[in-house]
């Protein structure tokens, strides 16, 4: 069973591994334990399960993004790399435009939840006394 996440505009299919794989998602998860112990250590411990939450998220989203989005700018030294050469883009699973707007989308996402969820905003509110 092959699961499609969308096609090409000549049909040709783009598995779901193909996006992950972008994600680099060991990178991720290292940015995803040092994200929850920063927060961990500013608060002196976990005060807003939800807040960590989008928090998280956020942030997941945006380093997912990023990497995606390294994968558009490094795909000519990929191509020629032979340890990078079964990336998605160099093989030709998704295009360049497929990558970089996957890329773009996930990292506005994630600045998105960040502002959304987690930003205090009455902590930077200026005083004007």
């Amino acid at each position: 069973m092959k699961t499609i996440i969308s096609k090409r505009f000549y049909e040709k299919e783009i598995p779901i591994s193909a996006y992950i794989e972008l994600t680099k998602p060991s990178i991720l998860n290292m940015v995803l334990v040092t994200t929850t112990l920063g927060f961990f250590l500013e608060g002196r411990g976990i005060h807003s399960f939800s807040r960590l939450f989008f928090t998280l998220l956020g942030v997941a989203f945006a380093c997912a993004g990023a990497s995606a989005l390294n994968h558009y700018l490094e795909r000519d030294a990929d191509s020629k790399m032979k340890r990078t050469q079964k990336r998605p883009i160099p093989m030709g699973i998704i295009s360049p435009s497929t990558a970089m707007s996957f890329g773009l989308i996930l990292v506005l996402s994630g600045v998105f939840i960040l502002c959304w969820k987690t930003w205090r905003r009455k902590e930077y509110m200026i005083s004007e006394s």
